[in-house]
């Protein structure tokens, strides 16, 4: 929508946003003349699990509403506890429109579907969607527990796409990003790095975890312990270092770089 033409389009009285996060402007954009409704779900809950009237007049972005009938719209913390209204958690959806999982796909389906345990002979799905219930009972999004982007409406995963690029003759690491362009219109782009060379008997040289100097107590303690931002340095160990034996050098007290090598078999 955000790159559509401005048109008043008389003809239209109503429009549903569904697929990416919708913005304020957006709805203010689209509202007049027509009722502006705002939904979410994703396609393992048939579609749509909720959606809201937008209301132009608000400057935030907008909710995604309540849930909708013979839908349930769980939102629990990491030990999958129902959290109370103004608190972030996963998103964990249950009801009808529940799939019974992924076709050929039982380890991922083992992952993403279970049971119901609010509901007796239920069914649910984890979405990896982060939202919080509002006081007035409506779904504020907050975007993903994990690094799934979304792009063009299509969900993806940077590790399959990255994996691909591995495979590439040549290519040592690579990366995912989707960029937003000025017209607010999304490109993914892929950054490879060649693989590299062997120096002095076959060492090889790494980068630093850190991509700065940081003399500061507290940022340093928020970089060296982000799961999320060193989970690339887990995966990359655990595909490169296992039985080598690697050297730490210069990353501070914590020796992030060597505990992880270390986790991935390295000596």
């Amino acid at each position: 929508m955000g790159v559509m033409p401005d048109e008043t389009l008389p003809a239209l009285k109503t429009l549903v946003s569904a697929g990416e996060p919708c913005t304020a402007a957006l709805v203010k954009q689209w509202s007049p003349g027509r009722r502006f409704v705002n939904a979410y779900g994703p396609t393992e809950g048939t579609v749509c699990a909720s959606m809201g009237v937008c209301d132009p007049s608000v400057l935030t972005p907008p909710t995604i509403g309540r849930p909708m009938a013979g839908t349930s719209v769980y939102i629990v913390d990491a030990a999958g506890s129902l959290v109370p209204p103004g608190l972030p958690g996963e998103i964990w959806i249950g009801g009808v429109g529940v799939a019974d999982g992924y076709l050929g796909r039982p380890d991922l389906t083992a992952e993403k579907f279970d049971d119901d345990p609010f509901v007796a002979n239920g069914r649910l799905y984890r979405s990896g969607d982060e939202a919080r219930f509002t006081q007035a009972g409506e779904i504020d999004y907050l975007g993903r527990i994990d690094d799934q982007i979304k792009h063009r409406g299509f969900r993806i995963e940077p590790t399959e796409i990255e994996s691909a690029l591995l495979g590439q003759p040549g290519v040592g690491a690579a990366a995912i990003e989707v960029l937003k362009t000025q017209d607010g219109s999304t490109e993914l782009l892929g950054y490879v790095s060649g693989k590299p060379s062997g120096v002095d008997g076959g060492l090889e040289w790494w980068p630093s975890v850190s991509e700065f100097f940081v003399y500061d107590e507290l940022m340093y303690r928020l970089m060296t312990h982000d799961e999320r931002r060193n989970e690339a340095y887990h995966e990359a160990a655990r595909r490169l270092v296992e039985g080598k034996t690697v050297l730490d050098v210069g990353t501070g007290r914590d020796a992030i770089l060597a505990r992880i090598c270390v986790e991935a078999g390295a000596r």
